[in-house]
């Protein structure tokens, strides 16, 4: 289920976004040692994920249920788990984490 909308975010939030995705969650392993991903071919990879971690939180769903949405991704529909190892969700958790921060930050922008 997606409960993304339409709301524009504010100037910067997609950027910090990605920054979190491919600094705390990256589950394919496209930052390679650190590169650059800012203007890659690649810099839009999760976005469909982390926009709807936003909604969701901004929906009122709380952080573990949207840890549990990264694995799942991960696992699942990214196809890279039989299951949900330690690693995984410590990933997800630590990225939904930093959304969190920065869904309140929209929040007290009266997004």
């Amino acid at each position: 289920m997606s409960v993304q909308n339409e709301t524009p975010l504010p100037a910067g939030t997609l950027l910090a976004l990605r920054a979190i995705g491919f600094g705390l969650w990256d589950p394919i392993g496209l930052n390679v040692d650190g590169e650059v991903w800012s203007g890659s071919p690649f810099e839009d990879e999760y976005d469909r994920y982390l926009l709807e971690v936003v909604a969701r939180f901004l929906a009122g769903e709380t952080a573990d249920h949207l840890a549990t949405y990264l694995c799942d991704i991960e696992s699942v529909h990214m196809g890279l788990g039989l299951g949900i190892s330690d690693k995984t969700a410590s990933r997800a958790s630590a990225a939904v984490r930093e959304i969190g921060r920065l869904v309140e930050d929209l929040r007290t922008e009266d997004i």
